[in-house]
């Protein structure tokens, strides 16, 4: 019997037979009936003596009665499966008249039986709500479920992140952690009083007001450069070029580019205005500064597009396009984006530059809305926050997200009023107070942290967030 087989499942499951269960079967005694034939016959050729011929009568008698005991073995296992596919189907009929007997019976007297017993209603009724809920459950977290990094305040560190990386500067010295809290890495980096800027697995450190600058990539230490003039601006493209702007010179301004081994690509020199932000193109092939003339009765402030190839062969033809923002409107932070779309924040509007053409995108000085905050530090997203009034003490807020390629808006509504906001790739952190909501720029919420202490400061990428505290970081992974 050893050769006919069949697979089973039990715990309420039922009994699957496989066909060659039957085909092994029907080839057994097909088989079994040619060796009977042959021995009694004398098939294929050769003709047994009187002894032969008895000796081999005999055993085709014993296979014989082998193979009757083997398809009565058969037939006694074919029928106890048919008795535990009845006895399983026969089960779960009886379970589900019992839980229908349950759902139609009255409501239990004591507190925990009625809770379980709308539970198990709601599970059947609705079992997606059910999902939902745990699914909910998920983003929410506290203090006393998020992972930790211990920091001593007296040693006044200070704290980014990047990529998948929490950074911690105290005592000249990088440490890196993993977004489990775990200590992966450490850098000597001679700085007090540091500015950062990254981009994906890219991380600049500055000596702000001083000369010191350092690149990292993925926690490991690439170059380090000491300028001359004071560093008052930082940024890096996802290519890990890098734009430096100094001061204290005999120029007003300076600007600098590096390339990802940190090779001086070239400079520009501004005599009369003050340079306020600047951006390298993802492709390599721009860069863009703005600048603020301040030395006529009215403020104006212009964007510049240079050429890096020309730039590097003809510095006389590097500014490709010129651009003059409406007067007394102040630039406050310029970005590139995806598609290489520059994005211009104003302190009462933003707008975009691509192909030389011009589009105001947002207003901010909306005479209709109270808006309390915007931004650009994000990938492919501009936002604002607009708060209004519910009632005589309560305010609600809206959350408006404008993807800065084809120009459509993801809201995400809060209850409350936001008490200060952080931006960076494709998260916006909102602290409410007593919870910090982390949503994306597709308007959909990744999680939310709940806590009753004043937090410093918060950091946050794409895949992880940290939540700065006096004596801890809370690392949170999005």
């Amino acid at each position: 019997m050893d050769r006919f087989y069949a697979i089973t499942e039990f715990d309420g499951k039922p009994i699957k037979k496989i066909e060659k269960f039957e085909q092994q079967k029907k080839q057994y005694e097909y088989e079994e009936q040619q060796k009977y034939f042959s021995s009694s016959t004398g098939n294929a050729g050769y003709q047994f003596s009187s002894k032969e011929s008895q000796s081999q009568q005999m055993k085709s008698n014993n296979q014989t009665q082998q193979y009757q005991f083997q398809q009565s073995q058969f037939q006694q296992s074919q029928s106890q499966m048919e008795s535990q596919l009845q006895s399983s189907n026969n089960m779960n009929i009886n379970n589900n008249m019992k839980l229908k007997e349950l759902s139609l019976s009255s409501s239990p007297s004591d507190n925990f039986s009625k809770i379980l017993f709308e539970k198990i209603n709601n599970l059947r009724t609705n079992p997606q709500s059910f999902i939902e809920n745990i699914e909910q459950a998920k983003k929410n977290i506290t203090k006393e479920n998020a992972t930790f990094i211990e920091i001593k305040s007296e040693n006044n560190p200070h704290v980014y992140a990047y990529d998948k990386h929490i950074v911690l500067l105290e005592k000249n010295t990088l440490t890196s952690y993993t977004a489990y809290g775990k200590e992966e890495a450490k850098i000597k980096v001679e700085i007090s009083n540091p500015i950062f800027a990254s981009n994906e697995r890219n991380l600049i450190i500055a000596e702000k007001d001083k000369q010191r600058i350092y690149s990292v990539y993925d926690g490991n230490f690439l170059w380090q450069k000491d300028l001359e003039g004071n560093i008052s601006r930082i940024s890096v493209n996802k290519n890990g070029y890098v734009s430096v702007i100094l001061s204290g010179t005999t120029y007003k301004s300076v600007i600098v580019i590096f390339d990802k081994e940190g090779k001086e690509l070239f400079r520009t020199y501004l005599s009369n205005t003050a340079a306020v932000d600047c951006s390298i193109s993802d492709d390599n092939q721009y860069m863009s500064f703005a600048e603020i003339n301040t030395s006529g009765t009215l403020i104006q402030s212009t964007i510049k597009v240079v050429s890096v190839e020309k730039a590097r062969q003809k510095p006389e033809e590097a500014i490709i396009y010129t651009h003059n923002g409406d007067e007394n409107s102040i630039i406050v932070n310029i970005k590139y984006q995806n598609k290489n779309t520059l994005i211009v924040l104003y302190n009462d509007h933003i707008e975009t530059i691509k192909n030389e053409k011009v589009d105001v995108i947002t207003r901010l000085n909306d005479k209709d809305k109270n808006i309390t905050f915007s931004d650009i530090e994000l990938n492919n997203c501009t936002y604002r926050i607009i708060e209004k009034s519910s009632g005589l003490f309560n305010s609600d807020s809206t959350v408006e997200i404008k993807n800065s390629t084809n120009n459509k808006d993801n809201i995400y509504l809060l209850n409350g009023v936001a008490k200060s906001v952080f931006s960076n790739e494709d998260v916006i952190a909102i602290n409410m107070g007593d919870e910090i909501h982390f949503i994306g720029t597709n308007g959909w919420l990744l999680k939310k942290y709940s806590s009753k202490q004043e937090f410093k400061n918060i950091v946050i990428t794409n895949h992880i967030a940290g939540i700065v505290y006096r004596d801890r970081i809370e690392v949170i992974n999005l």
